[in-house]
């Protein structure tokens, strides 16, 4: 079982865009993988460390049996909170226990122990082409902004097995 630890479960009325894109890629990749997915493993908490130490509590105060394999946090610092209050006064080990993996590619993710499994996103070619749309909307060769799509990586560290 694979739990999501995400800032809104309702992603309709989602106001953090990158999160809904986020969401559903967890769904589709549960589905496309072929784990079962149940309301019970989607944990909302605010977008924040504080909240992945409120993911953490509830993960804990699951009966044994539910509780999940693994957590895949909609954010690293979500990520943080969780495994800063897993791990803290031995509540449980880190992959061991429980896998936990986040998103974003924060700096500080390797300098964890143990070290975040985390996907990262390629935050220079971010920065460069939103530079360029931006010198492009000022000399008004285009109207509007575009989605853009850059390409993702996962970083498997220590913190899922």
């Amino acid at each position: 079982k694979i739990a999501l630890v995400t800032p809104d479960d309702q992603m309709d009325s989602c106001h953090y865009s990158f999160a809904r894109e986020r969401y559903y890629g967890y769904h589709s990749a549960m589905k496309n993988s072929g784990y079962e997915e149940s309301d019970e493993q989607i944990i909302v908490c605010d977008f924040s460390v504080e909240g992945g130490k409120a993911a953490a509590r509830e993960i804990l105060s699951m009966d044994k049996s539910k509780r999940p394999d693994a957590v895949f946090c909609l954010a690293d610092k979500m990520a943080l909170g969780c495994m800063k209050y897993l791990t803290s006064a031995g509540k449980m080990h880190i992959p061991e226990d429980l896998g936990i993996a986040g998103f974003d590619g924060d700096f500080w993710g390797i300098e964890l122990s143990p070290s975040l499994t985390t996907v990262s996103q390629a935050f220079d070619d971010i920065a460069a082409e939103s530079v360029q749309m931006l010198d492009q909307l000022v000399r008004k060769d285009i109207s509007n902004g575009r989605k853009l799509y850059v390409a993702h990586s996962i970083d498997v560290r220590e913190s899922t097995k």
